[in-house]
């Protein structure tokens, strides 16, 4: 329901000029509600755009079942409520599009990329995909022994019986990822 408030006064001090909407300054307003009951409220006013002062009256909208629960937000502005979505949208959609151009060459790289044997070091669950499987392994010229990690699916891979040095091989499926 909209009322017309009555200022009384800006922190603690009587009105004797206009205070801009930038101040942030609570001010002491009342109001008469339909069944005749005055209500009087000491807040910083939040979407006021113009100045305040002696004399002035400011607009709330308040709900009749609870009268503390009021606004003086009179109009709603599209453009400032979507302002931050607005903003991040192009971010998003960037993102989006690396996302998709490196799952693209992932996807190339699995299809037509040459098989190697590797010696795994270590297999376990990934936290962030629990389908999937993270490796640890150290490729096969032994004379670089950098380990090297990568997330595969579980049944992307077949996992050769431990050879005589004690150390597993990854062979990939040949007809790809499905």
């Amino acid at each position: 329901m909209r009322v017309e408030a009555d200022i009384i006064d800006v922190d603690g001090n009587p009105l004797h000029k206009l205070y801009e909407p930038d101040l942030n300054l609570p001010f002491r307003m009342t109001w008469r509600m339909p069944d005749g009951k005055v209500q009087t409220v000491f807040e910083r006013l939040k979407a006021q755009r113009q100045a305040l002062g002696p004399g002035k009256k400011v607009p709330l909208y308040v709900d009749p079942r609870d009268p503390n629960h009021w606004t003086d937000r009179t109009e709603i502005s599209w453009t400032e409520d979507t302002l931050v979505g607005m903003l991040l949208l192009p971010t998003i959609l960037l993102m989006l599009a690396i996302a998709l151009f490196n799952r693209y060459q992932i996807l190339k790289a699995w299809q037509n990329g040459h098989p190697m044997h590797a010696s795994i070091v270590e297999i376990k669950t990934s936290a962030t995909a629990p389908k999937s499987r993270v490796l640890r392994m150290v490729l096969g010229h032994y004379h670089d022994q950098r380990i090297f990690t990568t997330l595969i699916p579980p049944s992307e891979l077949v996992i050769n019986p431990e050879t005589s040095s004690g150390s597993s091989f990854l062979q990939p499926r040949r007809d790809g990822p499905s």
